[in-house]
């Protein structure tokens, strides 16, 4: 609920202020291309990436630019903050097992992660650019393209015929429809 709470407090006072604006969220590129084992990750990532691109199209006339960063492993602590969560939660939320090795393991994920301050540099750019989409990691252009093409191969070469021409009268065929 973290990018609801923000969007919900600070972008009225980015409204009422008539300046324009920036609004940035963090997402991961496991909300671009889900990971295995990581389901629950994986929803709630591609919710701050939905969300993002629809304030994109909503806040365009207001001059607030909005972009969400999509970021890769990334050299952090984030192997250590499960020893930081409060003992009445230890058997709530998502615990990594094995928890991911610290930054300064040797060989690993965590040693072929990107810098922070790169990253920082990469949003800094993005934003300066009024990206929408922040990616941060070339390496994930394969999956990428993995993920996006089948869906651009599904998608159909000829509208569906008009209402009532072809098909069966009385039944429709999306919500869109109810409107025509």
């Amino acid at each position: 609920g973290g990018v609801i709470n923000t969007i919900q407090e600070f972008l009225p006072i980015g409204r009422s202020q008539r300046e324009g604006g920036h609004i940035l969220a963090t997402s991961s590129m496991g909300g671009v291309t889900p990971l295995a084992h990581g389901g629950v990750y994986s929803v709630q990532k591609a919710a701050v990436i939905a969300i993002m691109e629809a304030l994109y199209t909503e806040l365009a006339e207001d001059g607030i630019n909005v972009s969400v960063i999509c970021p890769g492993m990334t050299r952090t602590n984030i192997g250590e903050t499960l020893k930081l969560r409060p003992e009445k939660y230890s058997e709530h939320g998502v615990t990594l097992s094995p928890p991911p090795p610290a930054a300064d393991n040797g060989p690993g994920p965590m040693a072929l992660a990107m810098d922070p301050l790169e990253l920082g540099n990469r949003v800094l750019q993005g934003i300066l650019a009024d990206d929408l989409y922040i990616l941060t990691h070339n390496e994930f252009a394969g999956a990428i393209n993995e993920q996006f093409s089948p869906i651009l191969e599904a998608m159909p070469t000829e509208p569906l015929p008009p209402r009532g021409i072809g098909r069966e009268p009385g039944i429709k065929f999306s919500a869109y429809e109810r409107a025509y």
